[in-house]
């Protein structure tokens, strides 16, 4: 899902790095969309943590026309499955049931291992590190 995009005229400079248009991306993912409470983007069905953000602002920066943006958002919705949650409390994280793949560096990373090559990298012209992957036991 990485290199796709959901619009119509994919930029000369993302067409460069491998971006392709895809107009559900739900659908080319395997994700199931469930409707938000507040905002009109749907949610992912399949994530344990959902955020529903309003935009405030939108940053360019970077070298000129590189569409590179930093978005500033406000959390109004959050949604998480009530497993996660400390025993008798209904709003705090229990840190160990929660591990979430993170994206660091253009490389996934959970449980402070890096679990799988990127797309994205590949796109970005980013240096493999196959050889430094690491899965933990589960």
């Amino acid at each position: 899902m990485a290199l796709l995009t959901g619009s119509r005229n994919v930029p000369p400079h993302k067409r460069a790095k491998g971006y392709r248009h895809e107009a559900d991306k739900f659908a080319a993912a395997g994700l199931t969309p469930v409707p938000s409470d507040k905002v009109s983007p749907p949610r992912v069905a399949e994530c344990l943590i959902q955020l529903e953000a309003t935009v405030n602002r939108i940053h360019a920066f970077g070298e000129p026309d590189s569409g590179v943006v930093a978005v500033d958002v406000q959390v109004v919705q959050v949604h998480v499955e009530e497993n996660l949650l400390m025993p008798g409390t209904n709003r705090y994280l229990d840190p160990d049931k929660w591990d979430p793949l993170i994206m660091k560096f253009l490389e996934f990373y959970g449980g402070g291992h890096n679990l799988h090559p990127s797309r994205l990298a590949e796109g970005w012209g980013a240096p493999r590190r196959d050889s430094q992957l690491t899965a933990p036991d589960r």
